[in-house]
């Protein structure tokens, strides 16, 4: 694999070379707009498509249809509907139910209900389904330590399990069965369009390790829903951005245009996962934390201050809305923000140089 950037950090091609199964290719991403958009990506990977793709004045995709509230309300023919909180409850003849925390519980498709058992007080970190049950049986149930370990389904009367393999960016790629033998395989582009897979396996969990929803044909990150065709969420980030790093202000593009270093499990903005279970730093803020002469050990400093000044004011419970403060490292002022989330101790924040 091999990469290429623009001055922005956006990902602008990736190439494919001495596949062992031939899937060799370029996908390159010809023009983004002024403010990251997406126009034209050509490819010759036969498994994805080369595309041309228009916005209107507030980034929406010109061919698919939004409510007042930047949701995607129809698309390719397909409609759907959401509560006040910018959940989606339809898609088509799909039916969705969230708890009071927003997790997804239950989903209805092609008239079987499925619920799922959600825990998000877990080794990860991340809401995380534990069961799925379909007529009041349990038919999948997981396993976690800091990944998902495995899945355990029933198979006509037997209990089968199938072991996660992944790679560095956390993407599922491989199931192993209990003896060791790897019975399926999972390759993936840049933005997680599936290039190549082998195995009949039932596994929704895919690129990134997250839930791809086959009734939707998107990617659930918990606060939002991603398509990985476009590389734009369906709904609007309900974070309005800053102007030190202008692609935030884009409310629908995933991880700035940079997947190959960056993931966004929550939905709430992309992120590299930093070596504390409560705090996520933006990947691009990260960038110019080292450009501005930080080390990596001066960052993860500054990010256990921050977090230890929003525990020393109350915790996460206690506070309502964005969190605001400086924290002094290498000489630098620092500026972190914080969003606590009903997810136990997680805390969704970056932290920048400051003025």
């Amino acid at each position: 694999m091999a990469y290429g950037y623009d001055n922005d950090y956006r990902l602008t091609s990736e190439a494919i070379t001495a596949d062992p199964a031939g899937n060799n290719g370029t996908v390159s991403y010809t023009q983004y707009d002024t403010v990251g958009n997406r126009q034209t990506m050509t490819s010759t990977l036969n498994a994805v498509p080369s595309g041309s793709f228009s916005y209107d004045n507030n980034d929406r995709l010109a061919i698919d249809t939004y409510d007042n509230n930047g949701n995607t309300i129809s698309s390719a023919g397909t409609s759907n509907t959401y509560d006040f909180e910018n959940r989606m409850l339809t898609h088509g003849a799909v039916t969705l139910v969230y708890d009071g925390d927003g997790n997804r519980v239950s989903e209805t498709a092609g008239g079987t209900t499925t619920k799922y058992l959600v825990d998000s007080l877990n080794p990860t970190g991340l809401p995380q389904v534990m069961d799925e049950k379909v007529s009041g049986t349990v038919t999948r149930t997981y396993a976690y330590g800091l990944q998902r370990i495995s899945e355990e389904q029933k198979i006509g009367s037997t209990w089968m399990p199938s072991f996660y393999g992944y790679d560095g960016h956390g993407n599922v790629r491989f199931l192993m069965s209990k003896t060791g033998t790897i019975t399926d395989s999972y390759d993936y582009d840049a933005f997680g369009m599936p290039i190549k897979t082998s195995g009949t396996t039932a596994n929704p969990f895919l690129y990134s390790g997250e839930r791809s929803d086959s009734g939707i044909g998107l990617y659930d990150l918990r606060a939002r829903y991603y398509n990985q065709a476009t590389g734009r969420f369906w709904s609007m980030d309900r974070w309005e951005g800053t102007g030190l790093f202008p692609i935030t202000l884009n409310k629908y593009i995933y991880t700035g245009n940079d997947p190959v270093d960056g993931v966004d499990p929550l939905g709430f903005g992309d992120a590299v996962e930093y070596p504390t279970v409560t705090f996520q730093v933006e990947h691009f803020a990260l960038r110019h934390l080292i450009g501005a002469g930080l080390n990596p050990a001066q960052v993860q400093a500054a990010v256990t201050t921050a977090i230890n000044t929003i525990a020393a004011a109350g915790g996460v419970a206690s506070i309502q809305g964005w969190f605001w403060g400086t924290v002094q490292s290498g000489g630098l002022t620092l500026v972190y923000r914080a969003f606590p989330i009903a997810l136990g101790k997680i805390i969704v924040g970056t932290i920048y140089p400051g003025p």
